[in-house]
């Protein structure tokens, strides 16, 4: 509950409710970041040329003889070593340059990630032995995107009417609407995966820092540049749909949409014979965007989840330093987050490839370009989750909603209520920004 469920007449409504700790004293996702930037340890400045890193102790008064130092490396988000660094205690308000023992990459082909945790090497009256103080990660090498197209199927035939583009292939048929221009069915054999079509998604359910002013004074609601975005959103319409590839093996269409607040609003999807599609946008706004991503909707039996990104616990753009770069599972309820007020939630940050499993196969989304994807997979749908104003008041799952984003804005801000972050951490005004990825089905065998 928060202020007027009791019918009181003056209220602050939800207004600097969520904090860092819930009143049953779990946990919300945000305290990782405060725990990381708060440590009294800090990990940085990889050197690749020696393999060393340097380690800051900003305590006043003791040294780090308490600490372990635990270097990792990582395979795609899966540890295949680990070693115990030998760091003689670096005094207070000091820093050192600590060798990394093994400097040769494995030889095996995927993202490399040095990580080094600092942890208590005894029990504390605060923590046990092992608790984890803070970490650094290091990319040592990077895995280019790229497409594993199978050869040697039947080529792709295409079929127009005045309603849809339909694409068959050995294994698949898709369709886009030619009213919309929006993917409305992907079928793998097993019916219509799609229970609502991949669209595009400018806005968010407010969190307590977009509502500003007008929590207090609701007419104050149209300078808030969010419902800017949800009114052009609702004006989003087709221009025209051009297929600029047409080659047995695949098959691109360039589709162009009209929306007030964009100059350039431009999307291109390539369909490939084994059933593989890659989706690019390409928008150019008018003003500072809230967010830029696509949305789609799967069954409700899609509800296991595995991502490689940073988590586990949600991360924004602007809060996401306390969260590792790793490899997920779990169900859709492990990674979204009930706040006191339903809003926004279950974002994770530089994912470079989400899964959404039931029991009969996995729906694969992975990026296709530098820019890494941020996603988050919901038990309802955005509307839903703007429409409720209480937790109880959101649906049982029915639907599976996959959110696959560009970004968003960040989340903090100097003044509650109102979001003032830096720059860097906005989608700002007459800038190009795009972005791809592709989907993928394999069937359980």
């Amino acid at each position: 509950h928060y202020g007027g469920d009791f019918y009181e007449e003056v209220t602050d409504a939800f207004f600097c409710a969520n904090g860092l700790i819930a009143s049953d004293r779990s946990l919300h996702p945000a305290i990782s970041e405060v725990k990381q930037v708060y440590s009294n340890l800090s990990i940085s400045d990889y050197q690749p040329e020696d393999h060393t890193v340097l380690i800051t102790n900003k305590n006043v008064f003791i040294d780090t003889s308490t600490v372990l130092f635990i270097a990792k490396i990582l395979c795609d988000g899966v540890m295949i070593s680990q070693e115990l660094l030998s760091v003689d205690p670096i005094l207070p308000s000091t820093q050192k340059r600590v060798t990394i023992g093994n400097s040769t990459l494995p030889e095996i082909p995927g993202e490399i990630i040095l990580q080094i945790d600092a942890v208590e090497k005894e029990d504390r009256p605060w923590a046990k032995q092992g608790h984890e103080i803070c970490f650094g990660q290091f990319i040592l090498r990077t895995a280019e995107p790229k497409l594993a197209i199978k050869s040697d199927l039947s080529a792709i035939k295409l079929h127009q009417t005045k309603t849809s583009i339909t694409i068959q292939g050995e294994s698949f048929n898709a369709s886009i609407s030619a009213a919309t221009g929006c993917l409305n069915s992907l079928d793998y054999g097993q019916g219509n995966v799609l229970k609502s079509p991949l669209t595009y998604n400018f806005t968010r359910a407010d969190i307590d820092n977009d509502c500003g002013i007008e929590l207090f004074v609701p007419l104050m609601s149209k300078f808030n540049p969010i419902r800017a975005w949800e009114k052009a959103q609702t004006k989003i319409l087709l221009h025209r749909i051009d297929t600029i590839i047409s080659k047995p093996d695949q098959v691109t269409f360039r589709i162009r949409h009209k929306m007030p607040l964009l100059s350039k609003f431009e999307t291109r999807m390539t369909f490939y014979a084994d059933g593989q599609l890659t989706v690019t946008v390409h928008v150019k706004p008018k003003k500072d965007m809230v967010r830029f991503g696509m949305t789609l909707g799967v069954d409700h039996e899609f509800r296991n989840v595995e991502f490689y990104g940073r988590g586990p616990q949600e991360n924004y753009a602007d809060r996401k330093s306390g969260s590792k770069i790793g490899l997920y599972q779990g169900t859709i309820q492990n990674f979204t987050h009930d706040y006191m007020r339903p809003q926004e939630n279950g974002n994770h940050t530089d994912v470079r490839y989400l899964n959404v499993c039931n029991t009969e196969g996995i729906l694969r989304f992975h990026t296709m370009t530098d820019h890494l994807l941020q996603t988050s997979v919901w038990p309802y749908t955005q509307k839903e989750l703007k429409k409720a104003t209480h937790i109880h008041q959101l649906p049982t799952h029915r639907m599976t909603t996959v959110n696959l984003d560009y970004g968003q804005k960040g989340v903090a801000g100097d003044l509650p209520g109102f979001y003032q972050g830096p720059k860097e951490y906005h989608l700002e005004a007459k800038k190009d920004y795009r972005y791809g990825f592709s989907i993928s089905y394999q069937q359980n065998k």
